[in-house]
């Protein structure tokens, strides 16, 4: 009777277990390049000495990470990678550091997006201007079905039009260290199915 019912907790808890290793390829550029990503506008770039020289963000290990920046105008890039997975009900987390640099006057910002089949279910931004808003952790969780894909995406948008009165015309944004995460939600149906089979074998064993 104690192993059965041990059996039955070891079952659950695996049932409910969750994948906590970052699902991206590549998810801080730590290969100094956009392998694994598509990549539309900005670069992977050198932390330590690309434009104002922001550093890696906390806890990275690696110099590398993804920038965007303009003179004098305004810019617009994206990067992302999608992850293919069975259909199910997943809870997923996406989290990132994010930084963005203003010249003055016009708002330079960086937005991680979590897309689930191809539908942005959840932003989260950073945005400045006249000012360095310094490295900032965003965290996204959302919890539902995913039919195949989600996606981690970053959206950012620079503006260096206005020089101000030092004349730093430089709109710059930077992304560091993505990590996205799933937990596996298992059906109400699985776990009462289990449960009622492990019953009927204690029943039986009682017999």
């Amino acid at each position: 009777m104690k192993r059965t019912l041990l059996f039955t907790l070891v079952l659950l808890f695996a049932l409910s277990a969750s994948i906590l290793a970052n699902e991206l390829l590549n998810g801080s550029w730590e290969s100094g390049d956009d392998m694994f990503w598509w990549r539309l506008g900005g670069g992977i770039v050198n932390l330590n000495t690309w434009f104002a020289n922001p550093g890696p963000a906390p806890g990275e290990a690696d110099v590398y990470g993804y920038g965007l920046a303009s003179s004098w105008g305004t810019a617009d890039g994206s990067i992302s990678q999608d992850i293919y997975v069975m259909p199910g009900v997943y809870t997923v987390n996406l989290s990132g550091w994010l930084q963005a640099k203003d010249g003055w006057g016009f708002p330079s910002w960086i937005e991680l997006q979590l897309l689930i089949d191809d539908v942005v279910v959840a932003a989260q931004q950073v945005s400045a201007s006249g000012a360095d808003t310094g490295w900032v952790k965003k965290q996204i969780s959302w919890t539902g079905f995913v039919a195949g894909k989600k996606t981690a995406k970053l959206v950012a948008h620079v503006d260096g039009r206005e020089g101000g009165p030092i004349n730093w015309p430089w709109g710059i944004v930077y992304a560091d260290g993505i990590v996205l995460e799933e937990e596996i939600v298992p059906e109400p149906a699985s776990i009462l199915a289990l449960v009622a089979g492990l019953g009927g074998l204690v029943i039986r064993r009682r017999r």
